[in-house]
């Protein structure tokens, strides 16, 4: 999938070694390495300990976790994983409402940790505030690639 500013391979090895670098980073890979070696089902018990996982280590505000869970265990059960595109993280993003909910929640930084780490980190590129003041900071000029959070494939924090 193209960028939506094509970087140079300079700018990729950069990424790669600031990244390399920053130990609670690399700390944090491994635990959710593990998790999703230990866990690789989407199963009630597995999707619930990644989304736990996602949310603590991330701080991605998502407080109805259970429901949260059961709506990605929902949404990958009828997914083709091999063929999923975008719109995986925009559908994992977007649980149902809840009972008297009046304004729906979409969690699009949750969805797209948790596609990067347990779906595939080359498809699903971590997208949040941090991932798009990185780009707007390091590819000036461009704000609009880096800030449109409606599409998160675009976006890549790590490459």
């Amino acid at each position: 999938m193209p960028l939506a500013v094509p970087l140079s391979r300079d700018q990729v090895a950069a990424a790669n070694r600031l990244h390399a670098g920053l130990r609670q980073w690399a700390t944090a890979d491994r635990a959710l390495g593990a998790l999703a070696e230990r866990f690789p089902e989407f199963d009630e018990t597995s999707t619930l300990l990644k989304a736990v996982t996602i949310n603590a280590m991330y701080g991605t505000n998502v407080w109805a976790l259970d429901r949260m869970a059961r709506h990605v265990m929902a949404v990958l059960s009828e997914t083709d994983l091999a063929r999923a595109g975008p719109e995986l993280v925009e559908r994992l993003a977007t649980p149902p409402p809840a009972p008297g909910q009046k304004r729906r929640r979409t969690h699009l930084s949750f969805a797209a940790k948790f596609a990067h780490f347990f779906i595939d980190a080359e498809r699903y590129p971590i997208l949040d505030s941090y991932a798009a003041k990185m780009v707007e900071l390091h590819l000036p000029g461009e704000p609009s690639a880096a800030s449109d959070r409606r599409r998160p494939s675009v976006h890549h924090a790590r490459t």
